[in-house]
């Protein structure tokens, strides 16, 4: 099927993107787009078929202004093959059904033919990820901690599950309910042998727990709102919306979904500050007018939108996409050759463009023309945005508001239905980092806006990278150590892999990927960010703004963008990253579908326009691919069915912490103790179960104990018992950790 844009609506094309040439071979011709599958294209089960938007080249989109700069032609930047041969793109089209799980890398086409060598693989680096630490998730010490609180949280109506790993038997459990309606799924990740990874389910099913797993639903606002109800009869006229509104409205338990739950769950306890225990809310639940984090697939479904040079023109397309994907896809775009690297099931594996690397390439939103490669490239990640909203505004004809650059971008390129499925929780400094690593938030390491990390015993926050501008750019050093602590090792970003690929950018020479990235967290190896915009350290930049100069760190984004592009002495950038956070303070502040959040989207569709006048200017607009995204979706909340997780933790009587929402780390000490028979003594060690390092201040005794004893700098005391003693249980109290016991024989 083919569902076109009327002729009468004001839809533009973007200067210098014509009709997107689809003939292998480097010709130039342009022809008309076909909606056809390219080799190994997957099919989704769903919804095989893609909608097709219809440009009008009659209206074009004014990129010109007076911010403009002499047009100044950017240094090439050949495609690379591929290190292994691709199936022939003038091969007949595939037909081969989308798998359940996304990521299976479909075939990309033969440029073997028109570009370099490619890059030698690396050796393997990584197995199976898995918590192999006993750190993170729960052991025989944290046990009876856990099961109080666990009893005491899921009491709470408004607690959909929590999530452990079970160190001694080595799964993942997962519990819901109430203890006499408690359900309990346990399951495994195991290698299946073909490349890919099977979660294996133990005790229980899935489906108990999270009812559906679906992804691709709700690609219409109509059935969005068709499903919408309102059981409290929530009324919010006091932010804008009438009495009755039908974007006020929550789905109904039967009607969520939850897409990906399992590999979700168990990316996030590979990190090695994985909390003990990882807690879900309903997705209604949250005390705040909206918000995201949970599960669900409105809170799960980021932003995606692919458009100019090399992306296929004018389609919606119902494929799935996880959000790890965005990197490898604008590598693949950029001709980048590939690698050798870990693949997504922890293990070697060559043809990938990360050398850690969890998603796919998008090839069905490419185009066939194997030369047809970009060189350059623009990453924008609009905070919180959900994908259904944007979708609604530029695809129907109800659209509540006028979005000029947003159509015209989905009119010359690919809109994903269903969007990306984000990491759990699904938040702002794990989708960012996601965004610019190809990876899960477990392997980048960012594991949400704040968690604990634990060789410091610290908490870390981030998001401040993002939500705290004055703080970062005050201190510079300070973020780029904030960075350096919170990422994981053996993993590239964005603009570690394009410098990996298209060599370090070297100023004086003008060669190698210059990558920029601002008001992003995902800086690593980046040639210019923020702080150089800030601080003046990159030479050939006038700085002239201040943060004073911009009211919002969008504005600060949208301004570096245009000097950096119209100071003629500095390349286009290779790679341009960059976020813009107001959408999402729009959304939790009055909803996912406001007047608020329209309003704020306009002001965004006229920073994006800005943005690619910029690159209209310097000429290279017509050479660039552009990559929307978000990095979660959003949910309005309910508050009459609000948690109160945190008044059940509190009064579960275990001591822990919990610096977000939904993560959990108990304070647990481990017990050593050797028994001197001769002496009747007992030596016991109290070392915290998170570092190994003495806890000092820690009371012990034991039922045979003739006295206590407080643990000294060391973590030890002595204590002498009965001679007659035939057992010994030992006991440790502590004012800031749970209590332990331990059993021994004299």
């Amino acid at each position: 099927m083919h569902a076109r844009f009327p002729s009468t609506w004001p839809i533009h094309s973007l200067s210098g993107w014509v009709a997107l040439a689809l003939v292998t071979g480097c010709s130039t011709a342009q022809n008309a787009v076909v909606d056809v599958l390219m080799p190994g294209d997957a099919v989704s089960d769903t919804a095989a078929d893609s909608d097709e938007i219809e440009p009008d080249a009659a209206s074009p989109l004014d990129l010109e202004g007076p911010d403009a700069a002499d047009d100044v032609l950017s240094p090439d930047v050949e495609g690379v093959a591929p290190d292994a041969p691709m199936p022939d793109s003038a091969t007949p089209d595939s037909e081969t059904p989308d798998s359940e799980t996304p990521g299976d890398v479909t075939s990309p086409p033969d440029v073997s033919y028109c570009s370099a060598a490619p890059a030698t693989p690396i050796a393997p680096n990584g197995p199976l990820p898995g918590p192999v630490q006993v750190r993170r998730g729960i052991d025989r010490w944290e046990r009876a901690a856990y099961e109080a609180l666990r009893d005491a949280v899921l009491a709470d109506p408004g607690v959909h599950f929590l999530c452990i790993w079970d160190v001694e038997t080595d799964r993942y459990v997962v519990e819901s309910g109430p203890v006499d309606a408690r359900k309990r799924l346990e399951f495994r990740r195991v290698l299946n042998g073909g490349g890919g990874v099977d979660y294996v389910v133990l005790v229980g099913a899935v489906e108990d727990i999270f009812p559906s797993t679906e992804a691709q639903n709700y690609g219409s606002w109509a059935s969005l709102l068709a499903a919408f109800t309102n059981p409290g009869q929530v009324d919010f006229t006091s932010l804008n919306y009438a009495t009755g509104d039908p974007r006020v409205g929550f789905l109904p338990p039967e009607a969520q979904s939850y897409p990906l739950p399992l590999e979700r769950l168990a990316a996030l306890f590979d990190g090695p500050d994985a909390p003990d225990v990882l807690g879900g809310l309903h997705p209604w639940a949250l005390p705040a007018v909206a918000t995201h984090g949970a599960m669900s697939v409105l809170q799960s479904r980021s932003t995606l939108m692919l458009s100019g040079k090399g992306v296929r023109q004018g389609l919606v397309l119902d494929d799935l996409a996880i959000l790890p994907d965005v990197v490898p896809t604008v590598l693949a775009a950029l001709g980048a050759p590939t690698t050798g690297g870990v693949g997504r099931d922890g293990t070697y594996a060559d043809g990938l463009f990360l050398t850690r690397q969890d998603g796919r390439v998008l090839w069905e939103a490419l185009t066939e023309a194997p030369c047809d490669r970009a060189k350059h490239a623009i990453v924008v990640l609009f905070d919180g945005l959900s994908a259904t909203e944007l979708n609604h505004e530029v695809l129907d004809a109800d659209a509540a508001v006028e979005l000029p650059t947003f159509k015209a971008l989905a009119a010359n390129g690919v809109v994903y239905r269903y969007g990306a499925v984000t990491n759990f929780p699904s938040v702002s400094a794990p989708g960012h980092m996601t965004a610019g690593s190809g990876l899960w938030s477990g392997h980048h390491g960012i594991l949400a806006n704040a968690y604990f990390m634990r060789d410091t015993q610290t908490t870390l926050n981030p998001f401040s990278l993002l939500s705290d501008p004055a703080a970062i750019l005050a201190d510079p050093e300070q973020a780029y150590a904030m960075y350096e602590s919170a990422v994981a090792e053996g993993f590239e970003t964005l603009a570690q892999a394009a410098h990996r690929a298209f060599g370090a950018f070297d100023p004086a020479k003008g060669t190698g990927a210059f990558v920029a990235v601002l008001n992003e967290i995902a800086v690593g190896g980046a040639d210019y960010d923020t702080l150089d915009y800030a601080t003046g350290k990159t030479p050939w930049l006038l700085i002239t703004a201040s943060l004073q100069s911009y009211q919002l760190a969008d504005n600060l984004a949208v301004a570096e963008v245009k000097q950096l592009l119209g100071d003629t002495e500095a390349p286009v950038p290779t790679v341009l990253q960059l976020s813009l956070v107001s959408t999402d303070a729009a959304g939790e502040a009055n909803g996912p579908y406001s007047d608020l959040l329209r309003t704020t989207l306009k002001n965004a569709d006229s920073q994006l326009a800005s943005i690619l006048a910029s690159y209209e200017a310097r000429g290279a607009l017509e050479d660039t691919v552009v990559v929307l995204v978000s990095d979660h979706g959003m949910e309005l909340q309910d508050p009459t069915r609000a948690s109160k997780m945190d008044v059940a933790l509190a009064q579960s009587g275990v001591k822990f912490l919990q610096p977000f929402p939904g993560l959990v780390y108990l304070r647990t000490v481990r017990l050593d103790a050797m028994t001197d028979p001769v002496t009747s003594t007992v030596t016991v060690r109290v070392v915290n179960d998170d570092d190994d390092k003495p806890v000092a201040g820690a009371t012990v005794a034991c039922d045979a104990c003739l006295t206590s004893a407080v643990t000294g700098d060391d973590g030890t005391v002595q204590v002498g018992y009965a001679q007659d003693a035939t057992t010994l249980m030992i006991t440790a109290t502590h004012p800031n950790f749970n209590d332990q016991a331990l059993t021994v024989a004299p």
